[in-house]
Order: structure tokens, then sequence, then C-alpha cells
């Protein structure tokens, strides 16, 4: 039977009525974004000398009251910088803004507020200074940067009395930061590692004292010469320590700028906005600056400034701070270079937890993004990058595990049991899944790793990838075990399949890494024989070329473990191979460590 296709009668005329929006007539005092802006000749501003002496004084000179409307951008243009202060003086507060609250309820919730920021706080100071220390290099930096002084300097011929055109205002405005964008860059070689945190160290110093001498548009400046440093990925080594670095340029100017609108808005506090109270002052200042943020024509600094400010959005949408974070995650599918995209990523995960803790939405998808981005890596520009820096794919991935790490950390926390299953199903359809797996393991909690730790372990030794990778991701299994509680008909037939793997490993060092937690598991759930047996498979490994002296201090840290789990001193002793284990420390000091050790569990 065959189908005869008819067209559907249509009348355009109609559908065009129907989809127009319904028009409102704008009265004279209302304001509208596209309300034409008309400034009546002869209304020039002109410029106290005062200023040049005393930059930090407002400028207090007023515009022609004949005026129909007033463009938020163009008040007080009389500054010395015409963006820095667009709007200076908040109208009076009426009565109606006034509210009378408990101040013992007032100063409670603002303890918890404080105690929850100090806590996100620490979290990512913890994190900033493993990356810092783990990822260092010897090889020399660079520093690319555009003149600070040709956006903020007068061009010649340019008169001080500005057109008389609000429109020539804002054109000359948005203009210094074209200026910014297009101008002539100097580079700084040969940087040593320490040489290049010093400079972000400056830019940073120079961005404060920019804001607090009222120059807002360099301060702005210096933040878009930072996010674009993370463009370079010449030296991958080193670049999760760079990211950390920029980070914190990045967050403390959008510090400057949140805390500069919340001036206006007095008393109130952070975490305590009403934007039914924002006064007009503020949310002027609020849109000025995120217009001067929309007006950055890179990608990267752009994305990156704008998530740094994202709490503006507290003073005119707060309602809207969801629909903004799935804005600029999708903006990071645009970034081709996949370091570059997975540490961007990471950021936005940091300012959404940051700020908007309750909102989770934007998390599955950074990091889902971030699996569909995988088959980047095997691009010949990615490959090329990794040839001229000499280093493997592992190596290169090895880069992006502090990203993915915090991505992770950020999706499991206060996540359902069911997410570890979604997400671990959906990096077992990706390559390199182990490094993806390995993550998961460190990220979410130790009790939902325990429960399901035997398939785990099973899905880890089926895969064909280098036994050091199976390794790190066993390792990482056996420490949730112990800090979890595995299900007790698994115990034993998870111990049995982790160590077929681990007596097939020739190097010590790599052996003793993974088998120091499952010595751990050993302990705590099984008695003495289990034990017995998993110390003299560790007195075998480090027997040939006298492996143990080189690991000492790792010995020394199982043993203490393996104490702490036995129930009682008997036991210990009943074991024989605890004694030939104590005596690879022939060193004499360390040999008094451990016996110190044995001799303070035997105390207790």
């Amino acid at each position: 039977m065959s189908l005869v296709w008819k067209p559907k009668t249509v009348c355009y005329e109609l559908e065009i009525e129907k989809r127009k929006a319904a028009r409102k007539d704008v009265k004279k005092d209302d304001y509208h974004p596209l309300k034409l802006i008309t400034v009546k000749e002869g209304s020039v501003i002109k410029i106290s000398n005062t200023t040049k002496k005393n930059p930090l004084k407002t400028n207090t000179s007023k515009v022609n009251s004949n005026v129909d409307f007033v463009d938020p951008l163009s008040a007080f243009t009389a500054t010395s910088n015409p963006l820095s202060d667009p709007l200076s003086v908040p109208p009076p507060k009426s009565k109606e803004e006034k509210v009378t609250r408990n101040p013992l309820e007032k100063e409670v919730e603002t303890t918890n507020n404080e105690a929850e920021d100090e806590k996100k706080s620490n979290d990512w100071t913890v994190y900033k200074m493993k990356i810092l220390n783990k990822f260092t290099t010897d090889e020399k930096l660079s520093i690319s940067m555009t003149s600070l002084a040709k956006g903020d300097s007068i061009k010649e011929g340019q008169n001080r009395n500005y057109a008389t055109s609000v429109s020539d205002k804002m054109k000359t405005r948005l203009g210094q930061l074209d200026d910014f964008e297009e101008g002539g860059f100097h580079e700084m070689q040969n940087l040593t590692q320490q040489e290049f945190i010093n400079r972000i160290q400056e830019l940073k110093q120079m961005l404060k004292e920019a804001w607090d001498s009222s120059q807002k548009v360099k301060a702005l400046k210096i933040s878009i010469q930072c996010a674009k440093l993370l463009n370079d990925t010449s030296v991958m080594q080193f670049y999760p320590s760079k990211f950390v670095l920029i980070a914190d340029v990045l967050d403390s100017f959008g510090s400057l700028v949140f805390q500069r609108i919340l001036t206006k808005c007095e008393p109130m506090k952070p975490g305590q906005v009403d934007p039914k109270k924002v006064t007009l002052s503020a949310r002027e200042i609020c849109i000025n600056w995120l217009l001067k943020i929309a007006s950055i024509r890179e990608l990267l600094p752009r994305l990156c400034i704008e998530a740094a400010t994202i709490r503006c959005n507290e003073f005119i949408r707060p309602g809207d701070w969801n629909c903004v974070l799935l804005r600029l995650t999708n903006m990071a599918r645009g970034i081709g270079n996949p370091l570059v995209a997975v540490f961007i990523r990471a950021y936005l995960c940091r300012v959404g937890m940051l700020h908007m803790p309750s909102f989770r939405g934007h998390l599955k998808y950074n990091f889902y993004d971030y699996l569909s981005s995988f088959q980047q890596i095997r691009r010949d520009s990615v490959h090329n990058m990794m040839a001229a820096q000499k280093i493997s794919l592992d190596t290169y991935l090895s880069y992006h595990k502090p990203a993915v790490d915090w991505i992770l950390s950020c999706l499991a926390k206060d996540a359902h049991e069911e997410t570890l299953t979604e997400v671990i199903e959906k990096c077992k359809r990706c390559e390199n899944s182990l490094l993806l797996i390995n993550c998961c393991l460190t990220s979410f909690r130790s009790e939902y790793v325990a429960t399901r730790a035997l398939s785990i372990c099973r899905q880890i030794c089926s895969y064909e990838e280098t036994v050091l990778h199976k390794l790190m991701a066993l390792e990482a299994l056996g420490k949730s075990t112990v800090n979890g509680e595995p299900p007790e008909a698994d115990r034993l037939p998870l111990l049995n399949e982790v160590w077929k793997l681990l007596v097939k490993v020739k190097n010590p060092e790599h052996f003793l890494s993974c088998a120091s937690p499952w010595m751990e598991y050993a302990a705590k759930y099984f008695s003495k024989r289990e034990v017995n047996t998993v110390l003299g498979e560790v007195i075998k490994h480090m027997t040939p070329d006298r492996a143990f002296e080189r690991l000492y201090p790792e010995l020394h840290s199982v043993m203490g473990k393996v104490l702490d789990r036995m129930p009682s001193v008997a036991q210990v002793f009943y074991m024989d191979k605890f004694l030939p284990y104590i005596d690879m420390f022939q060193h004499e000091e360390r040999k008094a460590e451990i016996c110190l050790q044995v001799g303070q569990f035997f105390v207790k």
C-alpha cells in the first residue's frame, strides 16, 4: 500500500500574527533595554581638576537634567577610569526596605554560612596543595602578556570631553577592552617554576591594587590576561599547578566584584541577599559588569571570568543560576584542547558547589561531556603535542586525573548509591577506563564501593591494559574495602582475586604499594593464618636484590597498619613470618623504630 503525501495549506499571515510577542507601550519614565537613548546637545560632563590629584575621590558632576534616560554605563563618566565606577551613590533607602530581624537568629545563620564556606575553602586548599607538590617541572616556562597600559591610555587627539552621544561613550569604553585584546604582546621566557609562581602572585597583587585605586577595567584586563594563560599547554607536566594558581586569581576577581555590589545593598550580607530588596544602584552595577564580561571576544577568558563572577547573578536573577551554569557547561564544549577543557570543567564544578551546592545538574553533564571528549585524545594534534614533549599516553592521561578527581568528588558528595553504578557503567564504554574507574573509587563513599567490591575487582582484572593501571585501581579498591564493610560472603573470594594478580608482579615498589591496603584488609577481616600468608608473600618479593633497603618507610607503615588491626599480642607472635619480617630492618636506626612500634603495641 503506497502513501500519498499531500501538502498542508498554511496561511503565513496568520502564523506570523500568532507568533508575534504581545506589545506593550513604554511610558516616558519606564525602563526598557530597547528604549532609545537620547542626549541633548551641549550636555557635556566636565572633569574636575581635583580628580587628577586624588584618583580615589569620586567626581560629583551632575548629568544634564534634561536627559530623558540615564544609561547605567554612562553615569559618572568623569571618573579617572570611565568603566571603573558606573554608579557610586546608591539611592536613599525607603522605610519599606528596612527589615526587623532577630539578632540571635541572624548571628546563628551567619555563623553556619561562614562555617560551611570555611569547610569548602579547606577542601580546595588541600586539593591545591596536593597538586602544587606533585606536578612540578624543571623545564623553562613562559608567560605571554598584553601591555596593560595600552587600554588605559587616551589615544592621541582624543578629546577628554567625550562625545555627546551616549552610544559613542559606550563604544569608547568597550574599545578599551578591544585595545587590550588587539594590543601588542610581550613574552617572558625561560622562567623557572618558582619565577612563574612569583609572577602569577604579582599579577594577583596588581589586580587588588588596581581595584583599590578604582581602576576596575585594569583589574578586569589582568583577569583576562591570566585566563588566557590557560591556553598554553607547552609544558603539560606543570599544567595542573598552573591551573590552581590562575584559579586563585579568578576567584579573587570574582570576590572583589561581588563585594563591590554587596556594599551597595547594606545591611545585606553574603548568603542573605534578597533580590526584592536589592537597590537600583546595585542592580545597575551588576548588569554593567555582566555586559563588560559578555564583551570579551575569546571563549576561554569569557567563560572563566563569567564563572568566577557567577555569584553576581544573585542580585538580579537568583532563580537562573542553574541555567547560567548549564550554559557555561555547554560553552566548555567549544574548547578544543582536551587537557584545557577538563580543567575548565573542574573549575565550573568548583564554583557551582561553592556558591550553589543544592544544584547538581551540571555535575553529571560536565563528567559525561568529558567522557564524550575522550575520542579527541586520538587526534593527530594531541599526539603531536605528546611527541613534542616526549610523553606517553598514560602519562598524558595522568595530567587529566586531578581535574577528573575534583569533578567526581563534587558529583559523589551526598550522592545516591545508584549514582556510582551509573558512573561506572558509563566509564566501561570508554577507552582507558581504568583511569576513570580509579577516580571513581577514590571519590565515592567507601560503603558504596565495598558493597560491590568483588564485581569491581573482577572487572578490573579482566581489562587488557597494563598491570600498573590495574595495581593502581586495586590499591584504591583496597582502601575503600578497609574503610567500608564488604559482604561477608565476598571477603575471602575478593582477597583471592586480588592476590592472584599481586603474586605475578615483579617490581617490588609496585607490589608493596598495592599490597599495603590489602594486608590491612586481611588483618581486619581474617585470622592470623591469612595474615601470616600475606606477610610471607611480602618477604618473598622484598628479598631479591635486597629491595627492602629501599622501602623501609613503606614496610614500617605496613606493619603499623597490621598491628592496629590485630586483636591480641598472642596472635602476632604465633605467626612464623612475623620475626623474618622484622629481620628485614637491618639498619640499626630503622630496626630500633620498628621494635619500638612493636613494644607500644605490646603495652596497649
